[in-house]
Order: structure tokens, then C-alpha cells, then sequence
């Protein structure tokens, strides 16, 4: 039987993983997944430290991805402000 807080650190392990969809077209996409999760842990404290460390330098991958990509920084300030 899988606990809730096993569940939710799969969940996060899979939005962890790069993939090559979200390299190229979806950036702004992983930005905006990555930046939710970090609101959601800010406010209810989901995860541990480790993982929560983890999920930060994710987002800020997904960050530099979408500049890369492409996105202008207004742009990338609001998908980050969308997410919270």
C-alpha cells in the first residue's frame, strides 16, 4: 500500500525528470509545474528539506530553459507569479 507522502514524492520525482518535449516546446510549461510545487511546499511544508532543495534547483533550471528557449523575462515572471 503506497502512503499519501510516498505518492506525492513519486509525483515530484516525476516532474523532476527532464524530458525532451519539455526541452524544447515546454519550458514554460516545467517552469510553471516546478514553481507551483514550490508555492505548495512554501505554504503546507510538503516535503523535506533534501527534496524541497531538489525541487528549487529544478525550477531554476526550468527557468534558464524557458530564456533559452526563447521567453523574454516578463514572460517567465509571470508564469512563475501564475503558479502562486
Amino acid at each position: 500500500m503506497t502512503t499519501p507522502k510516498a505518492a506525492l514524492s513519486a509525483f515530484i520525482a516525476f516532474l523532476l525528470i527532464p524530458t525532451a518535449a519539455s526541452a524544447a516546446n515546454g519550458a514554460e510549461a516545467a517552469l510553471y509545474e516546478r514553481a507551483l510545487m514550490q508555492r505548495a511546499d512554501a505554504r503546507c511544508r510538503l516535503f523535506s528539506p533534501d527534496i524541497a532543495a531538489a525541487l528549487a534547483a529544478a525550477a531554476a533550471q526550468a527557468r534558464g530553459a524557458a530564456l533559452r528557449g526563447g521567453d523574454d523575462g516578463a514572460t517567465v515572471a509571470a508564469t512563475t507569479a501564475r503558479a502562486g
